[in-house]
């Protein structure tokens, strides 16, 4: 892997950060300095390892949206969130607010990235729901959020279908006239 940090400025004291280095992994590094005239000058090599990491990505403003699908009685949710480190992205979610398990999840998105989207569609309208967010790092660390809670919205009805639902419960009676 190379790796350039260039600046034009000219200065007698350097310093350079390096960022998004794996866990656990042995690197090495010279230092390449122009003066005014443009000679170059190369340093000797140097080495490092960086150490283990051992803690899991932190999981930070977890939000969620519901929309109802057309006129089908399916919720889509979409739930968002950060995390300090690049990392995976999946939901875990059950029916009801009270609970440990979680019997359904999300395909895990493996893609490493610092702001997550994963997008429920099977949802039902009118349910309530509990959820937790699981992110993993490039080292295996997992972390969890807290349970949260949410009711999906509920199926619009048209006026039409209210009209028909009055009507019905007006002369509902006259149903069991023949029967």
């Amino acid at each position: 892997m190379s790796s350039l940090a260039e600046t034009d400025h000219l200065v007698s004291v350097h310093q350079v950060t390096l960022s998004d280095l794996d866990a656990s992994t042995f690197y090495s590094f010279s230092v390449l300095v122009s003066d005014e005239s443009g000679d170059l000058s190369r340093s000797l090599q140097y080495s490092f390892t960086t150490g283990q990491d051992s803690e899991g990505p932190q999981i930070s403003a977890v939000n969620s949206r519901s929309t109802i699908i057309g006129n089908q009685d399916k919720v889509q949710t979409v739930i968002t969130w950060s995390t300090n480190e690049s990392s995976t992205s999946q939901v875990e979610y059950a029916l009801g607010a009270a609970g440990d398990s979680y019997d359904q999840s999300s395909k895990e998105n493996t893609d490493k990235v610092g702001n997550h989207i994963i997008v429920l569609s099977n949802l039902k309208s009118s349910t309530v729901y509990r959820f937790r967010v699981k992110s993993t790092d490039r080292s295996g660390n997992s972390s969890y959020s807290e349970p949260y809670v949410l009711l999906t919205p509920q199926k619009e009805v048209s006026a039409i279908d209210l009209i028909f639902k009055n009507l019905e419960s007006i002369f509902g009676w006259t149903q069991k006239i023949g029967g």
